[in-house]
């Protein structure tokens, strides 16, 4: 329900697809190669894709330890073995544990495969679309996004990530555009506001 609700406010309009903007984190000799802003309208019928990192911490150098994709017909789920340990902020919000080099989910065991072999798979899953897909997801340009850049970097596979994707788009920046005044723009309210349910992220 909720992704039909993204596609429906994206595909209507023509929406504004960032990279990246504003890094401040330990690579910006770079940035001059990462485009910052592309157009894209609904005529080219992109492919979206929804996603969600969970993490180890709250810092954009924070580890994923999850990584979650939708789209109307597939998705795409994996548990990733962190190098740093998950804070006890975080564990409390993604009820995420690991120890001993074994991934729980609320203390029941779990199976997590090492960085290098879940965005092997990742990547693959971005490869089957006939057409780039785009990335939506809520909030993400301030977090999830730098996230995502800073280990697909230091594993160096952003290069090759973005031959797959379009680009990202963040739903909170799109409903900000489209409905503002709104006194919240967190996902729970905005869920309830326009599904009439609580949420359950």
């Amino acid at each position: 329900m909720m992704y039909n609700l993204f596609c429906m406010e994206i595909s209507e309009k023509t929406v504004d697809c960032f990279i990246f903007i504003d890094i401040e984190d330990d690579i910006t000799d770079q940035l001059e190669e990462i485009p910052t802003w592309k157009q894209i309208t609904a005529e080219e019928n992109f492919p979206i894709i929804v996603f969600d990192l969970e993490t180890t911490g709250l810092s954009r150098q924070s580890d994923i330890v999850q990584i979650a994709a939708v789209t109307e017909n597939e998705t795409f789920s994996a548990y990733v073995m962190p190098s740093k340990k998950i804070t006890p902020q975080a564990s409390d919000i993604t009820k995420l544990a690991f120890f001993d080099g074994q991934m729980y989910y609320d203390e029941v065991p779990v199976e997590s495969s090492p960085p290098f072999e879940v965005f092997t798979n990742l990547i693959a899953f971005l490869s089957k679309f006939p057409f780039k897909p785009t990335l939506v997801g809520h909030n993400i340009k301030t977090f999830d996004c730098h996230i995502l850049y800073n280990q697909l970097n230091k594993l160096k596979m952003w290069d090759e990530f973005c031959l797959y994707f379009n680009g990202f788009i963040d739903t909170r920046m799109l409903f900000r555009s489209e409905y503002p005044g709104r006194q919240s723009y967190k996902q729970c309210n905005l869920v309830s506001d326009f599904l009439g349910k609580a949420s359950t992220i």
